[in-house]
């Protein structure tokens, strides 16, 4: 961690080097690159990568961007280069951004800029350390959230806190909506920060450890669902696993996504979590680790979804069969 010397001059305008790659970094990308007090010099993002069902190969959000900005990009597969380093040191930068970039930086890259390197955080740290802290937070049924402003170090989202904007999440908030509203958030908060920070202006607050949480990059399998959680866990999962991976099981051996799910009490059949107890014009009612789930619409793999009862009707004795969580997983 670099702490900027209050008597040592301050380049005008700050040369930064930009870390980013989802849309999630774009309008920070856009603040700095629009601010004045600031210049670019390089955008450092991941390299192209096959996505999708047709596997086409796409650029990310952010190397879109700094094309449209006119800025130099660099997609470099390994930080750890040594030629990779040789051009951050080539630019002269005396801050680094990150922005969601997706790799962690090394000691020596984090040592290039004379100012640190400041780090866009999509959680009230220290809570939600990690790869997918708006995942975390829907999955938790947390009423807040916010942005924090980061002077990076060695740790995993460890450094002291410069700044933080708080926001209440909203009911019907997704991943997906959440990600937008907290980067046009983050976006003038960094900026602001970033220029208070460079001069001195700013006194780090150092996070408090033992509140800290930590959070796993989210993969495709965290959407199949463990129905021995909790009915409320699992409807929540709809919210932070849209617009990916979605929420799955297994119904006969085939895979069926769930959409509009709600908790609800469990009846009075006794079942083990995953058994269709009911079905009725809500939909399927879903036995888990504490009351049940209703799934009123649902989705045969590489199908449109359809209504829960519609697909009930076109699939006779669904009531008392098991939700697996694999293909070979038998149904009783």
């Amino acid at each position: 961690m670099v702490v900027p010397r209050p008597d040592a001059p301050v380049p005008t305008p700050v040369p930064v080097v930009f870390f980013g790659s989802p849309a999630f970094a774009v309008p920070t990308l856009y603040a700095l690159a629009d601010d004045g007090r600031f210049t670019v010099r390089l955008v450092v993002t991941q390299p192209p990568r096959p996505s999708g069902r047709g596997r086409q190969v796409h650029r990310s959000a952010v190397h879109g961007a700094a094309e449209e900005r006119g800025l130099t990009v660099c997609v470099p597969d390994r930080l750890r280069d040594p030629t990779v380093v040789e051009t951050l040191a080539a630019v002269a930068p005396s801050l680094f951004v990150v922005a969601a970039y997706g790799k962690i930086l090394r000691p020596d890259v984090l040592a290039l800029p004379d100012r640190g390197t400041l780090n866009v955080h999509a959680s009230l740290l220290p809570a939600y350390r990690g790869a997918s802290p708006i995942h975390a937070a829907l999955l938790d049924g947390a009423s807040e959230t916010g942005v924090s402003i980061m002077l990076m170090d060695v740790g995993l989202d460890t450094g002291p806190v410069l700044a933080c904007v708080r926001m209440m999440i909203p009911d019907d908030a997704t991943t997906q909506s959440l990600t937008g509203a907290l980067a046009t958030l983050g976006a003038p908060l960094l900026v602001e920060t970033a220029a208070h920070w460079v001069r001195g202006e700013i006194t780090p607050s150092p996070q408090d450890d033992r509140a800290a949480t930590t959070t796993h990059l989210v993969k495709k399998e965290d959407g199949n669902v463990r129905w021995d959680l909790p009915a409320v866990r699992i409807a929540r999962m709809e919210h932070a696993y849209q617009p990916w991976p979605g929420v799955f099981t297994f119904v006969g051996g085939k895979r069926l996504l769930l959409h509009e799910l709600h908790a609800v009490p469990s009846s009075s059949v006794p079942a083990t979590p995953g058994t269709i107890v009911a079905v009725d014009r809500d939909g399927l009612h879903i036995r888990a680790g504490d009351g049940d789930v209703l799934v009123a619409r649902v989705q045969p793999e590489g199908r449109s979804p359809t209504d829960a009862i519609g697909f009930a009707n076109g699939h006779p004795g669904l009531v008392g069969r098991r939700c697996g969580a694999t293909p070979e997983q038998p149904v009783e």
